[in-house]
């Protein structure tokens, strides 16, 4: 076991990992949480560890900062390549791991949080793992409340041992999500051992905690419909039925387009823009809950936080959910749409004319200004947090 941390050093620390093979989902969750955790009570330091660039351009507090790994991008289910050349993927693995392992060993964080793959990208956590346990450092898996099929969830979890990973080296897994919208466990049939690690934290409500980013001027002239598709890998087909729509009169649209759009549509998105004095297009956007929070009407592909930002502010949300290579987006916007939260439309059924349509009509569905779904995950980390055991620290003894 390590030794206490000197009386100089009396704020808990906490690492969080993100593999961020796709998009900016994984990255901006982490985020939050490091912020949240920073915050009072706790009022932890936090080190972000992830694979993209954006990492240092979010609007972090006093006490979080971030590590960026060199980066893979996602070609298919289990399938990552450079997301940049010049090396290889073997030797891109083998860099990470040993930026992770002296990373780690230089913060020896009292806390770890991994986020969705127990095991890291291609295992580039096993051996750092058992050293951390070792140490005393608690091990956290974070799991968003839907993952995809579950047959497919299954498959994969068989394949690649996550459950026997789990089981050696985690104290706790938290779902951030309500078991009245997915039950993960459920649905997933795990493993009793890691039920009983198993905690559902509730959503996570950016409001009052994510780095914002203001609505501008230009949006200040009247009512806006913003579109967004997160990373923008996958998100081309969207962007670009936004731009051909017909707004109603008086409205004028922003376009989020995300630092992963691929080249030659943004190329056509420039293009296309420049014809219209009723659209703006944005690039990377780290913190867009004000954006949204503004709008008449909102956009978006499905993924968790462009969902749980859209149901913290009550727009009316229209979700076009990316379908492949994981149906995680369907379940959540079939999920949410059945409670009344949102309208959702398949992306083979995503045209310019549907989006124009969605627009000009009232809404089948209004998010209620405070969603009927358990919201306050933010609120339940800290407890979770010192409900881990955690070595003997100067600055949690009055409270724990």
């Amino acid at each position: 076991m390590r030794s206490a941390p000197s009386q100089t050093d009396r704020r808990l620390r906490i690492a969080l990992y993100s593999h961020d093979g796709m998009g900016l989902g994984h990255l901006r969750r982490n985020a939050l949480i490091a912020t949240g955790l920073s915050r009072q009570p706790l009022g932890a330091t936090a080190l972000l560890l992830a694979g993209a660039r954006e990492l240092a351009r979010l609007a972090l507090p006093d006490g979080v900062e971030c590590l960026t790994l060199p980066g893979f991008r996602k070609i298919d289910n289990g399938s990552y390549a450079p997301r940049r050349p010049g090396i290889g993927s073997a030797g891109l693995g083998e860099l990470r791991t040993r930026v992770i392992e002296a990373a780690l060993d230089a913060y020896d964080p009292d806390v770890l949080i991994v986020d969705k793959v127990p095991a890291g990208l291609g295992g580039e956590l096993l051996t750092a793992l058992p050293r951390l346990r070792d140490r005393g450092t608690r091990l956290v898996l974070g799991l968003r409340e839907i993952l995809d099929d579950p047959n497919q969830v299954r498959r994969e979890w068989s394949a690649e041992g996550f459950e026997d990973v789990i089981e050696a080296h985690y104290d706790a897994v938290w779902i951030y999500g309500d078991p009245a919208v997915f039950d993960l466990l459920r649905e997933y049939r795990v493993r009793e051992s890691v039920v009983r690690r198993a905690r559902f934290t509730g959503y996570l409500d950016p409001r009052g905690h994510a780095g914002e980013a203001a609505a501008g001027s230009w949006t200040r002239g009247g009512p806006y419909a913003v579109c967004q598709v997160g990373g923008g890998e996958d998100g081309a087909a969207l962007a670009e039925a936004f731009l051909e729509t017909r707004l109603p009169a008086g409205m004028r649209g922003v376009l989020l387009q995300g630092p992963y759009l691929p080249e030659p549509a943004r190329r056509r998105i420039r293009e296309r823009a420049r014809h219209r004095d009723d659209m703006r297009v944005l690039g990377f956007v780290p913190g867009p809950l004000q954006l949204v929070a503004g709008a008449a009407r909102v956009i978006s592909m499905g993924g968790y936080n462009s969902v749980c930002e859209l149901l913290a502010t009550g727009r009316p949300g229209l979700v076009v959910p990316r379908v492949s290579p994981r149906q995680e987006q369907r379940i959540r916007a079939e999920r949410m749409a059945a409670l009344g939260l949102l309208d959702w439309i398949h992306p083979d059924d995503l045209t310019p004319d549907a989006l124009s349509h969605w627009l000009s009509y009232p809404p089948r569905s209004k998010a209620p200004s405070s969603p009927p779904i358990d919201f306050d995950g933010l609120g339940r980390l800290p407890r979770l947090t010192l409900d881990l055991d955690l070595r003997p620290h100067p600055q949690l003894e009055p409270s724990a």
